[in-house]
């Protein structure tokens, strides 16, 4: 299709058409703009497809010369969300349209402004650059704080047999297996006392630390040794 007293430039990312008044140019529609964008290497960018419309219903009787915007180079955009309690930070890539791509560098800054700087994920910011878009990646994720545990008593001597009278085939019950005690010698160890945890301190994406809470430490009675 033969453009006559048509052009296009490019100014500030945005793509005009510059339409001037002129005998035999023929019907022109929007499907033939818009592959005369394609083959000018515009297709990438954001089309706009209602000034397309326009300007080929203007530039059927155009009196005076007109120019519209009818594509933009739009670069990709880096969105990072952080969840309410910090924990955990997600990253929204939208992909160019005729501009530049998003790298890792743009995720990082993102991640500065938004002030996550703590248990960052580069293995899952590499991969969502690579792909060119994504959408709610969790990119930073924080460590919880792990409470300690507390204090723990091991009994060291073997539990008492059961001994409880039970009816043999003859219908007796023998009360001579009945309440038998367990013997220690002197000086056996009886309990082992496992003493409390302290815990392990979290943080958040924002580097903010979560302490852990202390197990109770209970110790031996004040009367027994050990």
């Amino acid at each position: 299709m033969d453009f006559v007293g048509m052009a296009l430039s490019e100014s500030d990312g945005s793509i005009l058409l510059h339409v001037q008044p002129a005998q035999g140019r023929g019907d022109i529609d929007a499907a033939a703009l818009h592959d005369w964008l394609v083959r000018e290497g515009y297709g990438d960018c954001l089309l706009h497809h209602e000034a397309l419309e326009r300007a080929a219903q203007d530039a059927k009787s155009a009196p005076a010369p007109f120019s519209l915007p009818v594509a933009k180079r739009c670069n990709a955009l880096v969105r990072i969300h952080v969840a309410t309690d910090a924990m955990s930070a997600s990253l929204d890539i939208t992909p160019a349209q005729g501009g530049v791509s998003a790298t890792v560098q743009d995720v990082h800054q993102g991640l500065i402004l938004a002030g996550v700087v703590a248990e960052v994920d580069a293995q899952a910011i590499a991969q969502a650059v690579a792909a060119g878009a994504c959408e709610a990646v969790v990119v930073a994720r924080g460590v919880p704080a792990q409470d300690g545990h507390d204090a723990e008593f091991e009994e060291l001597i073997p539990a008492a047999p059961d001994r409880t009278p039970r009816v043999d085939e003859n219908g007796f019950i023998d009360y001579r297996e009945h309440g038998e005690i367990v013997m220690v010698h002197t000086g056996a160890l009886l309990m082992r006392r496992r003493p409390a945890t302290l815990g392990v301190a979290g943080v958040t994406v924002r580097g903010e630390p979560l302490l852990a809470q202390p197990g109770l430490d209970e110790p031996f009675a004040a009367q027994l040794t050990g």
